[in-house]
């Protein structure tokens, strides 16, 4: 992924005595990884959950993980692949790749529980 830098708001640099930009930086996707995104998504037969699926806060956290990692498995053609195109599209300059390692222990304790492996 790109990094990007993005103007925030200004701030006084006492260092110079100049008013400066306040940057952040954020990553954005590659054509390439964009592009990954929709082809696993399409590979996946990936369908958006209903909205009373959608779970709060971290990964795991909230019943509705789990729920919702049901669901994909039982409604999509590849569940995995369909969770991880889920939280592509939740949250926003994600690659697949990204996705993958951040959940990688979660995805396996939910494998092996479910006898999905």
């Amino acid at each position: 992924m790109a990094l990007k830098w993005r103007k925030t708001g200004t701030h006084y640099n006492g260092l110079i005595g100049r008013v400066m930009p306040t940057l952040e930086h954020y990553w954005e996707l590659t054509p390439e990884e964009a592009l990954h995104i929709e082809e696993v998504a399409a590979r996946s037969g990936y369908k958006d959950p209903p909205p009373e699926l959608e779970p709060e806060g971290v990964l795991g956290e909230d019943d509705r993980w789990d729920d919702l990692w049901a669901w994909l498995h039982e409604h999509t053609d590849d569940g995995h692949d369909a969770f991880l195109v889920y939280l592509c599209r939740r949250y926003p300059g994600q690659s697949i790749s990204d996705v993958y390692a951040g959940t990688d222990s979660w995805v396996k304790s939910k494998l092996g529980l479910r006898g999905y492996n």
